[in-house]
């Protein structure tokens, strides 16, 4: 599946950080957009919002996403009815954070859009 197949799904893709990549410790804060995450959310209104790795979710803890202790998984506050996950970092430099669960979990609330979708 592509990438461009997730929208019809209500699930869109982007960067916290536009103009930077690399690790965590790489990105400088300033590079960060929240405010434009809010205009694509709002302009969008996507079923569900992945934030890949814990760096992003804090960045948007602004919204509203829960307590200062962030989880992985489906987060217990949400945006304007998106669904929010938090899914850890699938970059080796990252490999003592991983946990499948929170992707499989995600891929299964995918799936249920994809089959109300058929």
């Amino acid at each position: 599946m592509g990438y461009r197949v997730l929208f019809s799904y209500g699930i869109g893709l982007t960067d916290m950080a536009k103009s930077l990549s690399g690790s965590d410790t790489e990105i400088s804060s300033a590079a960060d957009n929240p405010a434009g995450l809010r205009e694509k959310l709002i302009r969008f209104k996507p079923r569900s919002l992945a934030l890949v790795g814990k760096r992003a979710t804090k960045v948007c803890s602004q919204y509203r996403l829960g307590s200062s202790k962030i989880k992985y998984g489906s987060q217990s506050a949400n945006f304007d009815d998106i669904e929010i996950y938090v899914l850890p970092s699938t970059s080796g430099l990252a490999k003592r954070f991983w946990d499948p669960l929170p992707w499989i979990e995600f891929g299964t609330f995918v799936s249920i859009l994809r089959n109300q979708k058929l």
